[in-house]
C-alpha cells in the first residue's frame, strides 16, 4: 500500500502508533501480533464510508473502545495474543483435528525381494519400507464405495510404498501397535497410487471392538481448491511410530513426470508418502455435518530434493484416487457376477486364476491398472503453422505413435493436425486448456485433460482441425497389450515372473532386455553412452535379448560382456526367449552366440552341455534353464523307474558326449586347417561348404577353436569348479531325478541369505 494510501485508510487514533519512527516504511512499521492487532481493531472500528473518502475526525474515548470490543467479544488480552489462540476460541483446533485423524490413518509396512537384474538365480536379499495410508470411501451420486467400508475396509497410498511388496502389514497406532496382514488388490503405477486391503477384516475388527475404537473412512468427493487454502499433512515422518501433523497452504500446481499435480507448503518427510492432505477450512467452518466433512486434496507422495529449495511439496489429486476406487469398484462387481454365476463361490481374491471354479487355489489378487500412452509429439503453434495447416487454434501435433490412444482413436487422429479441445475445454497454442473449478484454475496441459475422467474407462472427446476441417474422435484410455514395448520397465517383478526369467549356456547369462537393466548399467557406467539409444521409441518397439552375465575367467569372458545385445542363436535370428530355446541345439555340433556389435562366441555345443548338466547334478539347479531341459529329454536324459540305472545311463552318455566333442574338435580343427571353410561335424548342404540347417559356417575368420571347459561358480567358496567327478556310486541320490525338478529355484547350497533393510517411504 502506497504512504499516501494508507493514511487515508488508518484510524487517526492509530496514527501515532503506526507512525512510531519516521525513518521506517508503511510494511515495517508493525509486524507480528501487534500487526494482527491493529488489523483488528481497524475492522472493528473503522466506519464503512471511510472507503468513500469521508474520514473520521477524532479518536474514541478508551470507554468507547472498550465497549465496541466487548460487543464483538474480544478482550483487551485477546489484542496481544498469538493469531492460533484468536483462531482456537471460535472453532476446533490443531488437537482437535489430529484426534479425529487419528481413526482414519494407518501406518503401513512393506518387505519385497529384491531382484539381480544380471543373475536372477543369485542372491535376493529382503528390503523393508514405511509409509502411511488412509481409510476411504469415494463418495457418488449412487452410493458410497465401498459400500461396506466399517465391514471390510479399503485403504488408501502410494504405489511407490507397497510396489512388488510379496508381504504387507498394516497398524494402526491410534489404537496400538499390533500388526494385520493387507495385500494390494490394485495398484495405479502412473499417478503413483494403490488400494490395500486386509487378508482377513475379522481379526482387525475384534480388535477395534476390544480396543472400544473405531475406524473412520475419510471421504473421497468432488469439490474445488484455492490458492493459499489452509491444508494439513498427517502421516508418520522418518517412520516414526506415532502420527505427525504439519500445516501449510496450496501453493499451485505443477506438471512433473507427465501429471499435474499440487503443491504444498505443509511439510512431509520420507515416511509421510500415502497420507492425506487435508483442508483445514472444512474443520472449522460450516454447521452441518456435510460442510464440516474433512476434504480430501489428494495424497503426499514426494518433496523435492532440491538444495535451494523449501517446502516444495506434492501431492497427486483427489480426482485419481476417485479413479482407483472406481476401479477397484468394478473388480468387485466382477468378482459378485461370477460368484452368482456358478455352484463354486468365486472372489476378488481368485479372479486371476485360470483353473476352472471348482480347481481354484487360494490366492490374492493383484490388478495393475494403466492409462493408455497418449503418444503425440505437440509443438507449439505460430501464426505461420497455422497459415500451413488452414486453421485457426489449438496445438500442432507433429507425430502420433502407433502404441498410443490417439493412433487408435476412432477415427485416427491425424499427423500434421491441430488439437483444438478435450471434452469440450479449448486447448491454445502452448496445448495447454483451463477447467473451472479444477486445478486452481490454472492453465493445465492436455495430456492432463485427458487423464481427469471420473473412471478410466470414461471415453475422452478430442475435437482436432486439418485443412480447415474440423473433426471430433472418441479415444479411449484403457490400456491395450499391444501399448506394451518390447523393452518395458518392470516395476514388480515379483508378481511378473517372466520378467526375470534367463537361459545360461556356456557360461552366459541371457535374459529379456529390459530398461530395468539398460538404466543400471548406464549409472553404473558399464556401457557407453550411446546406450541410451535403446530407451529411444523407435528401438524400444520389438523386443531385445541381452547379455546380462559372463563367467568370469572363462572363455566366453575373452569374447561377450554383460549389456551386449543378443541377434542371433546358431546362425538365427534370436529376439525373444522364446526364439532361443527354439535355436539352441545347433545341427552342425558348434553352437553359435551373436552378438549386435559383431561379437561371436563358437563352443562345442556337446562338451559344453555335458559340462552343465555335471554342475546340475552337482547341485546347481539354476543350471538346469527351459532350453538344457528340453534337449536333456531329446537325449533321453530322463530318470526312470530304477534310480541308479537312471544314474549310469546319464554317466555312460556324458562318456560318450565328451568323446564326441573331442573327435568333433579335431575334425573341425583338420577341416579350417586344409579347406579354410565348410562345416565342422555336420552334413555338407547341396550348396556347397555350408553346413545343413542353414547356418552361415561354423567358424568365421578371425575365430579359432581351442580346448575348453566351462567353469561354474561355487556358491559356498566362490571359486570356479573346472573338475567333474563321474564316480556316481556314493551320490545316487543326485541323479537324473533331479533334472525334472524345477529350474527356476536356486540350487540348496546357493540358497539366498536373507537380509532386511528398513527404507522410509
Amino acid at each position: 500500500v502506497a504512504n499516501s494510501r494508507l493514511k487515508q485508510s488508518v484510524p487517526p487514533f492509530l496514527h501515532n502508533t503506526l507512525q512510531a519512527s519516521n525513518s521506517l516504511r508503511p510494511c515495517e512499521m508493525v509486524r507480528g501480533p501487534a500487526a494482527v492487532s491493529a488489523c483488528l481493531v481497524c475492522c472493528l472500528l473503522w466506519p464503512a464510508d471511510a472507503s468513500r473518502g469521508e474520514k473520521r475526525t477524532a479518536a474514541p474515548s478508551p470507554l468507547a473502545l472498550g465497549r465496541s470490543l466487548a460487543r464483538e467479544g474480544i478482550t483487551p488480552g485477546a489484542l496481544r495474543a498469538p493469531p492460533s489462540a484468536l483462531l482456537q476460541e471460535d472453532a476446533p483446533g490443531y488437537a482437535e483435528l489430529t484426534d479425529r485423524l487419528r481413526s482414519s490413518i494407518v501406518r503401513i509396512q512393506n518387505i519385497e525381494t529384491l531382484v539381480n537384474w544380471f543373475e536372477p538365480y543369485g542372491e535376493s536379499p529382503e528390503a523393508g519400507a514405511v509409509g502411511t495410508g488412509f481409510a476411504a470411501e469415494l463418495v457418488t451420486e449412487e452410493g458410497r464405495v465401498p459400500s461396506k467400508a466399517q465391514e471390510d475396509p479399503v485403504f488408501v497410498t502410494n504405489a511407490h510404498v507397497v510396489r512388488n511388496a510379496h508381504t504387507v502389514k498394516i497398524q494402526f497406532p491410534a489404537v496400538g501397535q499390533e500388526e494385520f496382514d493387507g495385500f494390494v488388490p490394485v495398484i495405479y503405477e502412473d499417478h503413483d497410487l494403490a488400494v490395500v486391503k486386509l487378508v482377513d477384516p475379522g481379526p482387525f475388527l475384534q480388535y477395534l471392538k476390544q480396543m472400544h475404537a473405531s475406524l473412520r473412512p475419510l471421504p473421497i468427493r468432488k469439490h474445488e481448491e484455492i490458492m493459499g487454502q489452509t491444508v494439513a499433512a498427517i502421516g508418520f515422518p522418518l517412520g516414526s511410530s506415532t502420527l505427525k501433523l504439519s500445516t501449510g497452504v496450496i501453493a499451485g500446481t505443477e506438471f512433473m513426470e507427465g501429471k499435474t499435480v499440487f503443491q504444498c507448503t505443509a511439510p512431509i518427510s520420507p515416511g509421510n508418502s500415502g497420507g492425506p492432505l487435508l483442508v483445514l477450512g472444512d474443520l472449522v467452518s460450516g454447521s452441518n455435518k456435510e460442510a464440516q466433512e474433512m476434504r480430501v486434496v489428494g495424497v503426499n507422495f514426494a518433496a523435492t530434493t532440491a538444495r535451494m529449495a523449501e517446502n516444495v511439496n506434492y501431492v497427486i489429486p483427489a480426482v485419481h484416487v476417485e479413479q482407483i476406487l472406481r476401479k477397484f469398484q468394478s473388480l468387485e462387481a466382477k468378482a459378485d457376477r461370477q460368484a452368482n454365476s456358478g455352484p463354486h463361490a468365486v472372489t476378488l481374491e481368485s479372479l486371476a486364476e485360470r483353473k476352472p471354479p471348482g480347481q481354484q487355489q487360494p490366492r490374492l489378487s493383484h490388478v495393475t491398472m494403466k492409462l493408455a500412452p497418449i503418444g503425440a509429439l505437440p509443438v507449439h503453434a505460430s501464426p505461420a503453422l497455422y497459415a500451413f495447416g488452414g486453421c485457426k487454434e489449438g496445438v500442432f501435433i507433429s507425430t502420433v505413435s502407433k502404441r498410443s490412444a490417439l493412433y487408435n482413436a476412432q477415427p485416427r487422429v491425424e499427423e500434421m493436425s491441430f488439437l483444438t479441445a478435450v471434452d469440450g475445454v479449448g486447448i491454445d497454442g502452448f496445448g495447454m486448456g483451463r477447467v473451472k473449478g479444477s486445478f486452481l484454475d490454472d492453465p493445465v496441459p492436455f495430456q492432463t485433460l485427458m487423464q481427469i475422467m471420473e473412471s478410466a474407462e470414461h471415453p475422452v472427446e478430442l475435437t482436432t482441425c486439418k485443412d480447415a476441417k474440423t473433426t471430433k474422435h472418441v479415444v479411449s484410455m484403457v490400456f491395450r497389450p499391444e501399448y506394451e514395448p518390447g523393452i518395458r520397465m518392470v516395476t514388480e517383478p515379483h508378481f511378473d515372473p517372466s520378467a526375470v526369467d534367463y537361459e545360461v549356456f556356456a557360461d552366459v547369462t541371457v535374459m529379456q532386455l529390459s530398461q530395468n537393466h539398460i538404466y543400471m548399467l548406464m549409472e553404473a557406467g558399464a556401457v557407453p553412452p550411446s546406450y541410451g539409444r535403446w530407451l529411444l521409441e523407435d528401438n524400444e518397439e520389438s523386443p531385445r535379448l541381452v547379455v546380462s552375465k559372463v563367467q568370469a575367467g572363462s572363455y566366453a569372458s575373452t569374447v561377450l560382456q554383460a549389456g551386449m545385445i543378443v541377434t542371433s542363436v546358431n546362425g538365427h535370428n534370436a529376439s525373444t526367449l522364446a526364439e532361443f530355446r527354439e535355436h539352441f541345439e545347433p545341427s552342425d555340433g558348434l553352437w553359435r552366440l551373436g552378438t549386435e556389435r559383431g561379437s561371436l562366441l563358437v563352443v562345442s555345443f556337446a562338451e559344453s552341455f555335458a559340462m552343465q548338466l555335471a554342475g546340475v547334478q552337482q547341485g546347481r539347479r539354476y543350471l538346469l534353464t527351459p532350453a538344457v531341459l528340453q534337449a536333456a529329454q531329446k537325449h533321453g536324459l530322463v530318470a526312470g523307474a530304477d534310480q541308479q540305472q537312471s544314474t549310469m545311463k546319464l554317466a555312460g552318455l556324458f562318456s560318450q558326449m565328451l568323446n564326441d566333442a573331442y573327435a568333433q574338435g579335431q575334425a573341425s580343427t583338420q577341416k579350417h586347417g586344409g579347406e579354410g571353410g565348410g562345416g565342422a561335424g555336420g552334413e555338407k548342404s547341396k550348396g556347397g561348404g555350408k553346413p545343413a540347417g542353414g547356418n552361415e559356417g561354423a567358424l568365421p575368420k578371425g575365430v579359432s577353436m581351442r580346448a575348453y571347459r566351462p567353469s561354474f561358480p561355487d556358491k559356498k567358496s566362490d571359486k570356479a569348479v573346472t573338475s567333474i567327478d563321474f564316480a556316481f556310486g556314493s551320490r545316487a541320490s543326485a541323479s537324473a531325478a533331479s533334472l525334472e525338478e524345477p529350474f527356476s529355484q536356486p540350487p540348496h547350497d546357493a540358497q539366498p541369505r536373507k537380509t532386511r533393510a528398513r527404507t522410509l517411504l
